[in-house]
């Protein structure tokens, strides 16, 4: 703007002689003006394009980012249920080991099948029924 401005000062200057301006005068400045106004819209509308093709590529990168987070936070979630998985399994089949090691050897030692582990409770009777027994053996 402040060139446009500075051109204009000059060339009202060179015209600013005693004669009055004529329409060729004017027509030429006014191409002068057109086609440094055109230049500049040139010059903006490449720079508009070059912004748009760094938008586009980092819009393009952006969401191959994205997609690669997401692949791996499915694998990480997949590998997480499996390892979930495996351990419910596992440890079923451990304590059914461990409980089958500890009846044999309850067995061996001759301690009642009745106090092996815990029993299920039934409510208030199946305990009433436990304080009376613990009382028993007390006595």
């Amino acid at each position: 703007m402040k060139k446009l401005l500075i051109i204009f000062i000059l060339l009202s200057s060179l015209f600013a002689k005693s004669e009055p301006v004529t329409k060729e005068d004017m027509q030429m400045m006014f191409g002068m003006f057109q086609k440094s106004i055109d230049a500049k819209l040139e010059n903006l509308e490449t720079q508009i394009k070059m912004t748009n093709t760094r938008i586009n590529d980092l819009d393009k990168k952006l969401s191959q980012r994205i997609d690669d987070v997401y692949s791996i936070m499915v694998t990480l979630l997949g590998g997480i249920f499996v390892l979930i998985g495996f351990m419910w399994w596992d440890r079923r089949t451990l304590i059914y080991k461990a409980k089958e090691e500890m009846e044999k050897e309850f067995r061996e030692r001759g301690i009642p099948e009745d106090r092996f582990g815990p029993q299920p409770f039934d409510g208030i009777d199946s305990l009433r029924k436990f304080i009376r027994k613990v009382e028993e053996e007390v006595k």
